[in-house]
């Protein structure tokens, strides 16, 4: 079948279109060019018809062409016409909005807005029966598409169609048509974009006639009605209701006339149906007829219309750019018989006045009123042929074309108008997320302000409060259900309403009710940003801390003034999330600012945890306002404003019911509850029925029940059971799609009845919400906007009746999980039985539930499923789907942090006990709490480095594997196993931690830290209980006082003691500087502060001075300071002198000092000088008889009386290392002591010496009680909880004797073949060369050297250079022995090591007096001197190609170039020619020659070039390029955008705060064309060499960083090397996107790539090697090796013995040497030779390699342990990393 189209003469500019297949898209084609309005009909005209017609036909159709082309033209203008007016009142309503939103921001409550819901909610009208196949489809195909895309928006999807599943039961109330407008309102309000659909076709659609009849009309209309039955009728079915005013006449409910229009028994049901149908029709006539002649035109049209109508009306009023018609026109319907088939698509059964009428009415609805009012654009017709089943997909092809044509533009014009709303909204100021919070917050004071009455006597109060000169905030505090809310609203509404009231600035917040005003860090952002909207200022960043947001915001307040002063009010502070301690209330200020004032409120429970804070904080009396009991007089007027409100009233003898049930139960809470069910009470409401309760519970039970007998008890207690279940709120997509995953709800609702498809038919869930809609509130959770309780009491009631039994619980967390896993959407058919007991299935049609939504998270799923699978006893499920999960944990870590992950597992372990795959997950997630706060990508790094493969596991180990995000796997094991001793890994601290104790029941362990922060965490369950910020700098020795209440730290010049409980500052103590004190008394309630010549004692309670004692036993110079070191116990306190020589013991009770002891002999030094041993830590034992005494030289711990002084006990340690702290446990059995990486103690009672934690890092404080659960601070900020009851891994294995270590010495080194690599160690007091083997892991060849090695330069794979003393030789690894000594000797002094070139054939050195340039030839060891410029040579670096070398001279001030091509001095540069100072100073220390030998790049400090006024600035370290063939400044390499910032803010800075620099601390050469520095701000910043343009700035680290390169990889990495971080990151060369991170537990030295650049490897102290491999990934393949290491030949085979060096015979040692500068060395200081004793020397280097093995233990002993330990104390080690060393020098 085909269609033609002829076009022919002045119409030939019409399309022509070639002919067109049925099936083959026909709909589609012709839209693209016929006025986008399709037609398709089954008698299409055939191909072969024949279209020769007479001249008349001809004719006709062109004039019909003609007027269609008029009709088309005017149309256009018109609708041209319309589109100017409506972009006109687009930008008419967008300024205004931008007006109403600067009111708003302002707290205006008199702004309507929009709303702000992301939600697209569309009522869709139709006739019920006519269009049954098109609303089918649309639900079984487009809805769900149209939902998902909604869903990757952030938008939630709903479908009104309250035609669907509706039964005769639902008409029975008559208040289908009321519910219906309603959501049509409901729709059009919260709607982003499309809100209104119809359907209209042939059927005008049922006519019904009000509900509700004010009384004087309704008299009219009898008064005209002639028919007696009619009155009759009409009386018996309305009853008059004087409580309603004015009165109206009410029709009555359907069974209460006919009881059997609900019957079960189906003959009866439907004998009553067609009794009320009959009834019903000669009423309507009735009241029609009569309202024709009693009413004028439009009051008499509410009772002709139809529903349909009637929400056409209400869908399109105001709102016909949001309304969409599909127009479906069916060919010869009306030429039909009438029949009940076609009584289905249009009126044809009853009177023919009422057919003709009804055809009128929709005739006028068709085109005077939808054609009129909805753009052209916004009206899609179709023409299909009627057949004899009417409209049939199944039956007719034609049919179902039209239908999926149909689909696809509804699913099209609704995308298209959601896109054109959502940017328009987002063009919007309005669209502000920060606006969009305040709008929501003004309409909830609004809704609380609706109605309100009385209360004048608290409303006094408070316009007191606003008027005084208080600078605290007001507290209202009252129970549950006191009305505070409505307090708080109406205060924000007083305000504005006030005189002047539009000039102050309002800033509520109702705490709870949305996503942001929930969380602090949320809720404090936008209140800020509100408050600098307002005021014009600068707005703040996003990202900020907690302590830097509670800083922003006691900043903003002081924006108000007195022009505009400020209110700020914050409602329901316990409704505020636990996290981040936000009920401790920290970050409320403790005094406003001048014109400000600030309102709060709060429940009074110290459960819940603000009001006891709030009284701590605030002391004033006038500053708590409770909410009393309202008055008679308060509780009539409320009443009587009520019932204006509704349009109600109540007779006498009702209002008296209502007063006295409130006066058994006076809260507003029950007042409400009793009027809402009052003003159900009509004027013949029998006395009977007019009760109350005399309980709050009471009532809501009633209430309850009165629904359950209305809807089905079945279906509500399940529909509120889910609701209150869920814990925080659903959506109404949610329940209505979980409600229809319960097969027991639709099995209840389809008891009579099955509807097409299986779902909870809407109207359902709506008329419950019309019951119960005002005790539920909008509020915000997980980032979409749900429905809950309003309430407590509701939750408790709801939960008593629907959630008490556990079975159902249990059944009904399992169809909310089910919901949530998202089992049962995308089209997956769920199996149910039917009541009778048949099997069969049925798609749900329910929300699809990916982790992920567009780029955001599905916060719904990964926060509801782990918890209702647990709810649900779904251990399985819970496992397969969230907690052995990969994907799942990962994306809940990205989307909330690790916390809520935990605790998922947390409340599992409870719940399963035995199950070991959580624990172990759980074990292992706790470990890693540092690693993945620091970056989530993490997680297969440490889940595969932890967890021990199981078969259970298996399947969450490959996943990780398998992950998509980039990670490095080590080849061994270097993380801490789960099951071990080490439980929890905790890591919140920002700062440096400088103070630990734990409560005297060991549950709670408290930290200090430079961060302001102190901090209480759960000894038992590793969580954070609370953290407050008390604004003291640099906080010190926490300790707990007075019985756990009080807690005491050091600040810089201060003491301050602080309530532990709520964190509230209770006083300060003035100190010089920052003071140690100690903490004594039979309750830990003194402090002592030993300074000068005496103590001072204070009340660890109120901070108040209690004495001053002076000491009589010093003498001379000797006294107390401040910062030394005190202990206190009991009845003592005890203190050391300035020197730290003696120990004063001072008695508190006597209030005396007992002695001063000194407590080591002076001895004389090697010198002759005295000297005596320094106390350097203490502790009193629990029993105060005994005092525990260290001396780091003495390495003893010694016990001595306290009264006497006399030793009692020594007991030695078997290493030495520093201490921090000694301490007892109470029971005094062990006395322990943290020392370098382990926590020693010793056994008292047996003597014995243990390791009782073997720590990963260094240990800086450690406590415990019983030495069972310990609890350390490292120096990394991590306070880790150890129970070592439990068994211990390898990594905390406990040893009892010291085992020595091998000692790494430089840095590992590459061999040209990757698979080897070559250190050096020394062990028991002699040095090795080692070759390891990195393919099977083992040392293949070991050597023992005779002395020690300076440096081992790599030539080829079996050859080294070494250095050692002054001679250079050639090294066979592969023999072991010497091949080759070098002409002349080395300057011991070179700072730089000798330099290979890139072909290998010759190296590169200084002369011995540092004046030349020596190179050899690496083969035949032949030298030639380059010669200098005359100065010494300091510092010298190479380009790769050895082609220029630039070196140091005149002490490192000057720069001399050599070309080592030519052999010559090329030129000098001196600090004037790149423009500084010329006493200043060039450092080649960090820099280096481009490859191409003609840049040198190096850094220095300056101001930079180019700035306005740049006397104002200070210098900083720059990357300076020079040229070195130009001889001039080629580029000054700075990050000027930083450098300003970083200057405007140290102008303005507070005195403690500290500024970043753009300072380099050190560059490399990235490529030819690109240098990349670490800098003091920590940000790595990549530039062109060129054009000096600052290409990238890269950011992760927040520590000093080290970069380390490979030419050849396609990396580059970066390592974090302070404790603190101890990180390292891996980034891709060419897009500098950080790949992957790694965080290390234990130190390492800096990581180095393998030689292929695929590899990173690093060393721990062990000299044990780890490699690192690249895994997971989108794209791990293009960072995988071209040849893997185990592909390179084997050059070493594996020996198990070591090797002894030696010397071939051909090697000689005093061959002929070119270098003449010797004569230089007299005068060379650095190398301190002497020219007489230069014979002596050579000898010495000649005879080096031939010495017997040396060993330096015999002659320093244990000082080169002492060595060590001075090494660990000042940050050096041999690794070169400076790791520590550089952070002190910065």
């Amino acid at each position: 079948m085909y269609r033609k189209y002829k076009l022919s003469g002045e119409f030939n500019h019409l399309p022509v279109l070639p002919p067109i297949k049925m099936g083959c898209g026909v709909s589609n084609h012709l839209d693209q060019h016929v006025n986008n309005k399709p037609t398709l009909q089954s008698g299409l005209v055939n191909e072969t018809t024949d279209l020769d017609h007479n001249e008349t036909k001809q004719d006709k159709e062109l004039i019909a062409e003609h007027s269609t082309s008029l009709k088309r033209a005017k149309s256009r203008i018109k609708r041209t016409l319309s589109q100017f007016d409506l972009r006109k009142d687009k930008t008419a309503t967008k300024q205004k909005l931008d007006r109403n939103t600067k009111l708003i921001l302002k707290g205006n409550l008199y702004v309507d807005f929009p709303s702000t819901a992301k939600i697209v909610r569309i009522f869709t009208s139709s006739t019920f029966t006519d269009t049954e196949h098109e609303r089918n489809y649309l639900m079984e195909n487009t809805y769900p598409r149209l939902k998902e895309f909604c869903q990757n928006l952030g938008y939630e999807f709903q479908i009104v169609d309250m035609r669907w599943g509706v039964r005769n039961e639902a008409m029975d109330d008559h208040m289908t048509t009321e519910l219906c407008l309603k959501e049509v309102d409901l729709c059009n309000k919260l709607s982003t974009g499309p809100s209104f659909v119809t359907f209209l076709s042939h059927k005008y659609g049922y006519r019904d006639f009000p509900r509700e009849i004010e009384a004087d009309e309704f008299e009219l209309l009898l008064s005209k009605i002639e028919s007696k039955e009619s009155k009759n009728l009409l009386n018996k079915w309305f009853i008059r209701d004087d409580n309603s005013v004015p009165p109206t006449y009410l029709l009555q409910p359907i069974s209460s006339q006919l009881p059997d229009f609900i019957s079960s028994d189906v003959d009866k049901k439907k004998q009553a149906k067609d009794t009320w149908n009959n009834q019903h029709e000669q009423m309507r006539e009735a009241l029609v007829t009569s309202a024709k002649q009693a009413l004028d035109t439009s009051t008499a049209h509410k009772y002709l219309r139809s529903v349909t109508e009637a929400e056409i009306d209400r869908g399109i009023l105001d709102h016909s750019q949001r309304a969409f018609w599909f127009d479906r026109q069916i060919q010869d319907i009306d030429k039909q018989e009438a029949s009940y088939i076609l009584s289905r698509y249009k009126e044809c059964n009853g009177k023919k006045e009422y057919l003709l009428e009804s055809r009128k009415l929709l005739e006028n609805l068709r085109n005077n009123k939808l054609k009129h009012k909805l753009p052209e654009d916004h009206i899609k017709k179709y023409t299909i042929d009627w057949t004899e089943h009417g409209v049939d997909p199944t039956k007719e092809e034609s049919h179902r074309l039209y239908i999926s044509k149909l689909a696809d533009d509804f699913e099209r014009s609704i995308k298209d108008g959601i896109q054109r709303a959502i940017q328009e909204k987002q063009s919007n100021i309005s669209n502000n997320t920060i606006c969009q919070e305040v709008i929501q917050h003004i309409n909830f004071c609004k809704h609380k302000c609706h109605s309100f009455h009385g209360r004048k006597d608290t409303f006094y109060i408070i316009d007191d409060y606003l008027m005084n000169n208080s600078d605290e905030p007001l507290v209202i505090h009252g129970s549950s259900g006191c009305g505070k809310t409505s307090i708080v609203a109406m205060a924000a509404k007083n305000t504005f309403d006030n005189k002047n009231g539009e000039k102050n600035t309002i800033i509520i917040r109702f705490l709870g009710t949305t996503p942001d005003s929930s969380n602090i860090s949320a809720l404090l952002y936008s209140v800020i940003s509100q408050i600098k909207l307002v005021y014009k200022e600068e707005p703040i960043k996003q990202g900020l801390s907690l302590k830097d947001l509670t800083e922003e915001f006691h900043l903003s307040l002081e924006h108000a003034r007195k022009r505009r002063p400020m209110l700020v009010l914050l409602d329901s502070l316990d409704q505020l999330d636990t996290k981040g301690g936000a009920r401790q209330l920290s970050w409320l200020p403790r005094k406003l600012p001048e014109y400000v004032k600030m309102i709060v409120s709060t429940l009074p429970e110290a459960e819940y945890e603000c009001f006891p804070k709030l009284q701590a904080m605030f002391s004033t009396t006038s500053c708590f306002l409770p909410v009393e009991t309202l008055s008679n007089d308060d509780v009539e007027g409320i009443l009587h404003k009520w019932l204006e409100t509704k349009q109600r009233k109540l007779l006498d003898s009702q209002l008296k019911i209502v007063l006295d049930a409130f006066h058994q139960c006076p809260l507003p809470l029950f007042l409400k509850l009793s009027f809402d069910e009052a003003c159900r009470w009509k004027s013949f409401t029998p006395p009977s029925v007019s009760t109350l309760q005399t309980t709050v519970r009471d009532v809501i039970n009633d209430l309850f029940a009165r629904v359950e007998s209305l809807h089905g008890q079945l279906l509500v207690s399940r529909a509120l059971g889910y609701l209150t279940l869920s814990g925080g709120g659903l959506t109404e997509t949610e329940l209505e799609d979980i409600l229809s995953c319960d097969d027991d709800v639709l099995n209840d609702v389809y008891m009579y009845w099955t509807p097409p498809i299986r779902r909870l038919p809407p109207l359902l869930l709506v008329r419950i919400k019309a019951e119960l809609g005002q005790y539920f509130v909008d509020r915000g959770a997980d980032g979409v906007r749900v429905f809950y309780w309003y309430h407590r009491q509701f939750i408790e009631a709801a939960t008593d009746r629907y959630c008490s039994d556990v079975n159902i619980k249990v059944k009904m967390c399992g169809v909310i999980a089910d919901f949530f896993s998202g089992i049962w959407a995308n089209g997956k058919v769920k199996p149910f039985k039917t009541k009778s007991g048949e099997a069969s299935e049925a798609d749900r049609y329910v929300t699809s539930q990916p982790v992920k939504l567009g780029e955001s998270y599905n916060l719904r799923k990964l926060n509801n499923l782990p918890h209702h699978r647990q709810q649900a006893n779904q251990l399985d499920l819970l496992k397969s789907e969230c907690l052995c999960n990969f994907h799942f944990i990962l994306h809940k870590i990205k989307a909330s942090g690790l916390r809520p992950v935990l605790d998922d597992f947390s409340s599992a372990k409870e719940r399963f006990v035995d199950d070991e795959d959580i624990k172990s997950i759980c074990d292992a997630l706790q470990l890693s709490q540092r690693s993945l706060q620091y970056n989530s990508n993490e997680l297969p790094s440490q889940l595969l480095g932890r967890l021990k493969p199981t078969k259970s596991l298996q399947p969450l180990l490959d996943d990780c594997k398998n992950s998509p995000f980039y990670y490095l796997l080590p080849d061994k094991t270097i993380l801490a196993q789960p099951g071990g001793s080490l439980l929890y890994c905790l890591s919140n601290h920002v700062g440096d931690i400088q103070g630990l104790d734990i409560t005297k029941d060991g549950e709670l362990a408290v930290t200090c830290a430079t961060d302001r922060t102190i901090k209480t965490w759960s000894v038992k369950s590793g969580k954070l209980v609370r953290s407050y910020d008390i604004g003291v700098e640099d906080l010190e020795h926490v300790q707990l006082c007075h019985n756990d209440q009080v807690l005491v730290a050091s600040g810089t010049k201060f003491l301050v003691g602080v309530n532990f409980l709520t964190g509230v500052k209770l006083y300060e103590i003035p100190t010089e500087s920052k003071s140690n004190f100690c903490v004594a008394g039979e309750d830990r309630e003194l402090l002592g502060i030993f300074k000068g010549k005496a103590i001072n004692v204070y009340s660890a309670i109120t901070g108040e001075l209690q004495s001053q004692t002076k000491c009589q036993f010093l003498k001379g110079e000797m006294a107390f300071e401040e910062y030394d070191f005190c202990v206190g116990q009991g009845r003592y306190m005890i203190g050391t002198d300035n020197d730290q020589y003696g120990v004063a013991i001072f008695d508190v009770i006597e209030q005396k000092f007992l002695h001063v002891t000194m407590i080591y002999p002076e001895y004389k030094d090697e010198d002759g000088d005295l000297m005596r041993n320094t106390v350097d830590a203490m502790a009193i034992s629990p029993d105060e008889k005994n005092i525990a005494i260290y001396n780091y030289s003495d390495n003893k711990f010694r016990i001595y009386d306290i009264k006497t002084m006399k030793e009692i006990k020594v007991l030695t340690r078997y290493a030495k290392g520093s201490i921090e702290k000694l301490q007892f446990t109470p029971d005094g059995k062990y006395l322990y002591v943290g020392a370098k990486n382990d926590v020693v103690a010793f056994n008292l009672e047996t003597d014995e010496t243990f390791i009782a934690v073997h720590h990963p890092t260094s240990v800086s404080y450690v406590i415990t009680l019983d030495m069972k659960s310990v609890v350390t601070v490292g120096d990394d900020r991590i306070v880790r909880i150890w129970d070592r009851s439990k068994d211990n891994d390898v990594t905390n294995q406990e040893t009892q004797e010291n085992t020595t270590k091998k000692t790494a010495i430089g840095s590992p080194m590459f061999i040209d073949n990757p698979r080897y690599i070559i250190s050096r160690y020394k062990h028991t007091g002699s040095y090795y060369l080692q070759i390891y083997d990195l393919v099977t892991n083992m040392v293949v060849k070991n050597t023992k050297l005779v002395t020690t090695i300076n440096f081992v330069l790599p030539v080829d794979d079996i050859r080294c250079l070494l250095q050692h003393g002054k001679k250079m030789s050639l090294f066979d690894l592969q023999t072991s022995s010497i091949i080759r000594t070098y002409q002349g000797h080395e300057s011991s002094k070179a700072s730089s090591d000798p330099i290979i070139n890139s072909t290998k054939t010759d190296f590169y050195t200084l002369s011995r007096g540092r004046m030349n340039i020596k190179k050899y030839n690496i083969e035949t060891g032949v030298c030639e001197i380059i010669k200098g410029c005359g100065e010494k040579l300091g510092d010298y670096i190479v380009n790769e190609s050895c082609t220029v070398l630039a070196a140091s001279i005149h002490d490192d001030e000057w720069v001399v170039f050599f070309d080592l091509v030519n052999k010559q001095v090329m030129y000098q540069l001196t600090p004037g020619m790149i423009g500084a100072d010329e006493k200043d100073s060039i450092y080649l220390n960090d820099g280096l020659v481009t490859e191409d030998g003609r840049y040198l790049i190096f850094q220095h400090t300056l101001v930079p070039p180019g700035l306005d006024n740049p006397d104002d600035y200070q210098s900083t370290y720059m990357v300076m390029v020079w040229c070195i063939p130009d001889k001039k400044l080629h580029k000054t390499l700075y990050d000027e955008e930083y450098f300003i910032k970083y200057h405007q803010m140290e102008k303005n800075k507070t005195e403690d705060e500290e500024i970043p620099d753009v300072s380099v601390d050190a560059l490399y050469l990235l490529d030819k064309k690109t240098v990349i520095t670490s800098n003091d701000d920590n940000i790595l910043r990549v530039y062109d060499i060129d054009t000096g343009d600052l290409l990238h700035r890269l950011t992760g680290h927040f520590s000093h960083v080290v970069i380390v390169l490979n030419k050849d990889s396609p990396f580059f990495l970066t390592y974090a090397d302070w404790s603190e971080e101890n990180c390292i990151r891996l980034w891709d060369k060419e897009t500098f996107e950080c790949l992957t991170s790694y965080c290390i537990e234990t130190k390492i030295k800096t990581p180095m790539f393998t030689p292929d650049g695929y590899t990173v490897m690093a060393t721990d102290s062990d000299l044990d090697y780890i490699k690192f491999h690249l895994k997971g990934g989108e794209d791990v393949s293009r960072y995988q090796p071209p040849k893997q290491p185990d592909q390179y030949e084997e050059l070493f085979k594996p020996t198990d013995y070591i090797v002894e060096l030696t010397i071939l015979d051909t090697v000689l040692f005093d061959s002929p040497d070119p270098d003449n500068d010797e004569s230089d060395v007299t005068t060379d200081d650095d190398d301190g030779d002497d020219k007489k004793n230069d014979g002596a020397e050579k000898q010495e280097d000649d005879l080096d390699l031939g010495l017997d093995d040396l060993d330096l233990s015999k002659d320093l002993g244990d000082d080169l342990d002492f060595l060590d330990d001075l090494d660990d104390m000042s940050g050096w080690s041999d690794d070169s990393t400076g790791t520590d060393k550089n952070k002190k020098g910065k």
